[in-house]
């Protein structure tokens, strides 16, 4: 692998530090993706009705070493990850689905180190119900994508830290998430581990579902 300098002045006997404005290369978009999953997000008991709802989905690079990197640390000076807004529908279920292809970005020689691979790391979701904002990161695929089943996430928020009025100053992160679970594709089965821990009369729960598309 070739490190690439970034523009600095050097001066005798001392470095200076230094800044330099860089444009990184778009990866090129699929024209004909194939690989679809679908992604269901569901507010369990919320406070008020959702007013707005926006997901992205987050690519990463598998194979690091394609990446631009600074001369004399070796660290990388390209982006490694990539998040596609995506479009969001609502579900006659009350809940919020979005479209999502794992071969939405196709390899490609971005930096001149080689061929970037992507795969899709997940799913990112805000939503807005005019006072509180919550955020929530779900899984689309299980960790064999070959295999038939379908990934479930859940975030807890603590009902009385915004059963309010008047909108918050800050974002309702999430500060509670199960660990991701895999199950057979089908109805949703809930995870009674995570659900009697974090009940409905004292949180509000996010719950997300990543499957294959029909």
């Amino acid at each position: 692998m070739t490190a690439r300098p970034v523009a600095c002045l050097l001066f005798a006997l001392s470095l200076s530090a230094c800044s330099a404005e860089v444009e990184f290369a778009e990866p090129p978009i699929n024209p004909a993706p194939r690989d679809e999953w679908t992604y269901d997000l569901l507010i369990e008991a919320p406070v008020r009705p959702v007013q707005r709802v926006e997901m992205v989905a987050t690519y990463n690079i598998v194979n690091r070493e394609c990446l631009d990197r600074e001369l004399f640390t070796g660290a990388p000076t390209s982006p490694a990850s990539i998040d596609v807004p995506l479009t969001v529908e609502a579900t006659s279920e009350g809940g919020f689905r979005a479209a999502v292809f794992a071969d939405w970005l196709l390899p490609a020689d971005l930096y001149g180190e080689g061929e970037c691979r992507w795969e899709l790391a997940g799913v990112y979701s805000a939503l807005d119900d005019g006072v509180v904002r919550f955020q929530h990161s779900g899984f689309v695929r299980p960790l064999r994508p070959d295999m038939p089943l379908q990934s479930l996430g859940y975030t807890a928020f603590e009902r009385s830290r915004f059963d309010r009025d008047s909108p918050t100053d800050g974002v309702m992160t999430s500060f509670l998430t199960s660990l991701k679970r895999e199950q057979p594709i089908g109805p949703v089965v809930p995870d009674d581990d995570f659900t009697s821990r974090f009940p409905l009369d004292r949180y509000v729960r996010l719950r997300s579902v990543g499957r294959p598309a029909d």
